[in-house]
């Protein structure tokens, strides 16, 4: 069901059984990518804006915002997602930028989550118009979008490969949703979420958040 790379990634730090249990590596790589996305936005903002400040004002935006805050620090793969997509548009940008690494750093977001695939195809779209419109011949432009589409192209034809071997299906959607014993019960619904407050925050960080 689940696209590779953040598993690949984890797949040898997590024969520790600590890291494993605590997800300690995932969140690393959390981390590592909050920071590449980070530097990303700036870079994409000074190539756009040539000014230093812009830049460090978007990463600064970017940095502080509560939901990245709380993403970086999970085991989640949004986080990686976000700073290979970044990368990718900051290298896309950046003229000329190298097929290879631009495509492959694609290919890589495609491997990650699902929104890559709209991300990558659009990216990929403007800069072909781009590249037309600054000057290029249609058949370059469209030669040299091409070229980079490869790479993207291949990792989700063989994603889409494996997955039809391991499981059956080209594209697997078989998530399984346990039914919510709360549906359609308001009190059973506020039950838990007030267990939820409790279980990640603790009684007392309640009772005192309650009374503010």
């Amino acid at each position: 069901v689940w696209l590779p790379l953040p598993h690949l990634l984890n797949a040898i730090p997590v024969q520790i059984d600590a890291f494993y249990r605590s997800g300690a590596s995932a969140v690393a790589i959390s981390v590592v990518s909050f920071a590449i996305a980070t530097a990303a936005i700036v870079w994409i903002v000074v190539l756009v804006t040539d000014s230093t400040w812009a830049g460090v004002a978007a990463g600064v935006v970017f940095a502080l915002n509560p939901n990245v805050l709380y993403l970086q620090a999970t085991p989640m793969t949004e986080p990686l997602l976000i700073c290979l997509c970044l990368v990718a548009l900051a290298l896309l940008l950046n003229q000329p930028c190298s097929i290879r690494l631009t495509g492959t750093t694609l290919a890589l977001a495609c491997l990650t989550r699902y929104e890559a695939w709209p991300v990558t195809v659009t990216a990929l779209t403007i800069a072909c118009s781009a590249r037309w419109r600054s000057g290029a011949s249609w058949r370059d432009a469209t030669r040299w979008t091409a070229s980079l589409a490869l790479f993207p192209a291949l990792a989700i034809i063989g994603f889409t490969i494996c997955s039809r071997i391991v499981v059956g299906q080209w594209i697997a959607s078989d998530f399984f949703v346990p039914e919510n014993t709360a549906l359609g019960r308001p009190y059973e619904a506020l039950k838990q979420i007030g267990w939820g407050v409790r279980a990640m925050s603790g009684t007392a960080l309640t009772v005192i958040a309650i009374a503010g």
